[in-house]
């Protein structure tokens, strides 16, 4: 049995492989990478903008509703990890940006907090 595996398993090795279907070609093919770099750093920029306002917000002792947040930021890695490695690099700074804005947004959400009070 392991003889006829074996003659299998070097006919599939000098087979020629079928070329790609069209639509599976341009599936894969990158047409414009600038274009997924210049969404991924529109997503950042519009999201530190966001948190911009929302300290803005919180130091007028306003209430926030952050639930969408999360989402926006998710959506923003994946479009970062689609990236190439040398697009990743360009992009670091406004996500480094981007997450001092998160850090703020924190800060001032604690310090502005009313304390917690036992019932």
């Amino acid at each position: 049995m392991a003889a006829v595996t074996s003659t299998a398993a070097q006919q599939l090795e000098r087979a020629d492989p079928k070329p790609e279907p069209a639509w599976v070609q341009l599936l894969f093919q990158r047409t414009n990478p600038d274009a997924e770099l210049n969404a991924a750093r529109l997503l950042a920029t519009s999201a530190e903008r966001t948190l911009t306002l929302s300290c803005s917000l919180a130091i007028a002792g306003r209430v926030l509703d952050l639930s969408g947040l999360e989402n926006w930021i998710g959506r923003l890695i994946a479009s970062v990890l689609d990236l190439d490695p040398a697009d990743g690099r360009r992009i670091r700074p406004t996500l480094i940006g981007l997450l001092d804005g998160l850090d703020r947004l924190e800060h001032t959400i604690a310090t502005r907090a009313p304390p917690i009070t036992a019932s």
